[in-house]
């Protein structure tokens, strides 16, 4: 079977209730596949910053999940506001309908998910080369990688930012990529965020032709996977059908 990615829920601009954000509805895995959940954050807690990716935990649907890649962007102007981006994966035997929790962050964050699953994946090693980094820049940016990614692979790069100011619009994802869900609060402060995918390459970095257009980031968290497909399987070139409309918050 070739390795495919579906992306099965993206949501936007959660809430976090008493340190848990919580999809907005359920997603129902195919059997045999690899649950795939990324987190992106950012907010203040009362001027202290917020908790490291490193420290929560994911739930749902009675799976066991890996932390794969996670970063938290530096408190770049010491008032606490910080952003940040994780990826965790958990292998599905049985479909079941699974509401994915991620518990641990901080009250006070706005928070997207994105949702995927992976089919024909390699089972004993699932995910290949990682990247993170924080504050890569404005405008064009490229996360470096681990290593150069195989071209029956899927790459999943994700970014959080907190803006500057009110604004800003799509962030243009790099030649070549999908942008499967993007999010723009446009509250000062709170979050601009996105997530990307690709197939069919080597690639030793995950671009992006403008992270945050017509806007600057106050601070910024990128982080970036490979999943590896089946030995022997190549990748299903299978273009993404458009993820759930995007949503942005109005005060």
């Amino acid at each position: 079977m070739a390795l495919s990615l579906s992306l099965l829920r993206y949501d936007d601009d959660l809430t976090v209730s008493s340190g848990t954000v919580t999809s907005g509805a359920a997603v129902t895995p195919s059997n045999n596949s690899l649950l795939i959940v990324v987190f992106m954050g950012a907010g203040e807690s009362g001027g202290s910053g917020i908790a490291n990716p490193t420290g929560y935990t994911v739930s749902g649907g009675s799976l066991s999940y890996t932390r794969r890649a996670s970063t938290l962007s530096g408190d770049d102007h010491s008032d606490g506001f910080m952003s940040s981006v994780g990826f965790w994966t958990a292998p599905v035997t049985t479909g079941a309908s699974t509401t994915v929790s991620v518990s641990g962050v901080t009250n006070g964050q706005r928070a997207s998910l994105a949702i995927y699953q992976a089919t024909g994946y390699n089972t004993s090693t699932p995910i290949g080369a990682t990247g993170t980094a924080q504050f890569l820049g404005d405008d064009a940016i490229s996360l470096s990688l681990s290593g150069t990614t195989a071209t029956s692979s899927y790459i999943i790069g994700a970014d959080a930012i907190q803006p500057s100011d009110v604004g800003g619009t799509a962030p243009t994802q790099g030649t070549g990529w999908t942008r499967d869900g993007w999010s723009s609060d446009p509250s000062p402060g709170w979050l601009f965020c996105s997530v990307q995918s690709r197939t069919g390459v080597a690639v030793s970095s995950v671009p992006w032709q403008d992270v945050i257009v017509g806007q600057t980031s106050y601070n910024q968290a990128n982080a970036a996977i490979e999943i590896l497909a089946a030995a022997g399987a190549a990748a299903s070139l299978t273009p993404f059908r458009r993820p759930l409309r995007n949503y942005q918050r109005r005060f």
